[in-house]
């Protein structure tokens, strides 16, 4: 069964693609969001709307009574310890092969010998000579026919795994990370890469969702540890889009964090968005409140004097930071320097 009805597909009339939409809950908002979006989505080369209508046919192949030799495949590689999950990705990407004849190339759906290759999925052609006949049955030497597709035969346990990037949760090899291809903290990264991506493209009401979405997951995976990671990818979002949300979500950062420091620039990035979205005088009062309760983390004056200037009161501003560098020997050499360099560039323009 080859079904090129992609647009039946998008909107959600598949059982194939329904089932796997469940299993990769990240990608859903891209779905949603398509029509606001360019028509050939990439994100880091990977088209994760596409990675989804391919599974979602090998399920509806799965599950096609014309198809027995995918049930088959995919049961004997269950059998051998695959996830279910696994087991129809690697039947996808030999699939894949074949769609893209039919895409790229016009050519025919071959249908016989996508089920004959279906079947051999988990040989090992390392015993298979160049030119012995092909185990497909095609009757071929193996050089002339599956010999360049030895390696998609190969199975394992990551197959149909769905990675956007690394850098936001993953660092290193995947499979240093993940056991399975669900594991939640791929939805993690890939709703971060999502998130910028939507941004990018002027949907920041997607992003912000999509983030929203991360701090849900993060509340409830491996004890929260990776929760403040997830609300600080939103508290920027806020910051940078003046989103009255990131309010509140600043106060929580502050609340999850015992370090005075963390706790110092989170209360400092609340005040900043109160007076982004105009709520100056509140803002003031957050730092005043800050500085009196942190007397001594000397960031907490250098942001202050970066909001005075700001909101229109420079001379202020400067008073805060010539205070600063004249504490020299009281503060921390960071916030010297960057008092010092601002004052300079101020006081010269």
């Amino acid at each position: 069964m080859f079904n090129d009805n992609w647009e039946t597909l998008l909107e959600g009339q598949d059982d194939g693609v329904a089932t796997v939409l469940n299993e990769h809950p990240d990608v859903r908002i891209l779905f949603e969001r398509r029509h606001k979006l360019p028509s050939q989505l990439e994100i880091n080369n990977i088209n994760p709307i596409m990675h989804v209508l391919l599974e979602g046919t090998v399920e509806n192949q799965l599950r096609d009574p014309d198809m027995p030799e995918v049930k088959a495949a995919i049961e004997r590689l269950e059998g051998k310890g695959l996830s279910r999950h696994a087991a129809r990705g690697c039947v996808t990407r030999i699939f894949i092969k074949y769609f893209y004849d039919v895409l790229s190339a016009k050519k025919r759906f071959d249908e016989n010998r996508y089920r004959h290759q279906v079947s051999l999925l988990g040989t090992d052609f390392d015993r298979v000579g160049r030119n012995s006949p092909c185990p497909c049955d095609s009757g071929l030497k193996f050089k002339h026919c599956c010999m360049d597709m030895a390696d998609d035969f190969k199975t394992s346990k990551l197959a149909g795994a769905l990675c956007l990037g690394q850098g936001m949760y993953i660092f290193g090899p995947l499979e240093s990370f993940v056991e399975d291809p669900l594991e939640p903290i791929l939805q993690l990264e890939n709703r971060g890469h999502i998130a910028d991506y939507l941004e990018e493209h002027g949907d920041i009401q997607g992003a912000r969702q999509c983030l929203e979405e991360s701090v849900a997951l993060a509340e409830g995976y491996k004890g929260g540890e990776l929760l403040m990671n997830a609300l600080q990818d939103l508290e920027l979002l806020c910051i940078n889009h003046r989103l009255r949300d990131g309010i509140k979500v600043a106060e929580r950062l502050m609340a999850l964090t015992e370090n005075d420091d963390e706790r110092g620039n989170y209360w400092c990035d609340k005040a900043d968005l109160l007076a982004r979205i105009g709520r100056t005088e509140e803002a003031e009062q957050e730092f005043r409140s800050l500085l009196d309760t942190l007397s001594l983390w000397h960031n907490g004056r250098y942001r202050y004097a970066l909001f005075l200037e700001e909101n229109g009161k420079k001379e202020d501003a400067l008073a805060v930071l010539r205070q600063l560098v004249v504490d020299k020997k009281e503060i921390d050499a960071v916030t010297y320097q960057h008092a010092r360099e601002v004052l300079r560039d101020w006081e010269g323009s």
